[in-house]
């Protein structure tokens, strides 16, 4: 019988990453795709509070200045000084 004691060794290819385009590593690549896409979220989020509270903030004026057309009326009185 053989000695069935050897360990079989897998010989594995690797792939070169490395984009020749750029001279930049799959890795690099990946790495510049996350942070694209954490810095879309960030924005996005931020913009959606900022939309939020402004809108929070338009119904508080409403509702402080007792009716829409007095809303208005001291919006404009606001801005255009009058």
């Amino acid at each position: 019988m053989k000695d069935i004691s050897s360990v079989a060794i897998a010989k594995v290819k690797e792939k070169n990453s490395t984009n020749t385009a750029t001279g930049r590593s799959r890795e690099v690549h990946d790495v510049d795709l996350e942070m694209s896409k954490v810095g879309l979220v960030t924005i996005l989020a931020i913009g959606g509070v900022v939309g939020t509270l402004g809108l929070l903030f338009l119904l508080g004026g409403m509702m402080s200045a007792g009716n829409p057309l007095n809303f208005v009326s001291q919006w404009v009185q606001a801005v255009f000084g009058g």
